[in-house]
């Protein structure tokens, strides 16, 4: 899982990341924001985008998708 939260979100808190890395049952990956509020997709469009991006790629790197794809 991955979670993209703004450093200064007015809605939540940065302890909000640590409870979902201590309870959930998957791997989630964290990436936090500084200048964005919120909504990091607005706030910080490009910085978003590539941490997603970098996300899915690990992940497709992970199951050997990518090789797949390629065949």
């Amino acid at each position: 899982m991955l979670i993209v939260q703004g450093k200064d979100d007015q809605y939540g808190t940065l302890k909000q990341l640590e409870v979902a890395r201590d309870e959930c049952f998957c791997p989630v990956e964290t990436v936090v924001l500084v200048g964005a509020r919120h909504s990091p997709q607005r706030d910080k469009p490009k910085e978003t985008l590539a941490a997603a991006a970098g996300f899915i790629n690990r992940l497709l790197q992970d199951h050997r998708e990518a090789e797949r794809g390629a065949a």
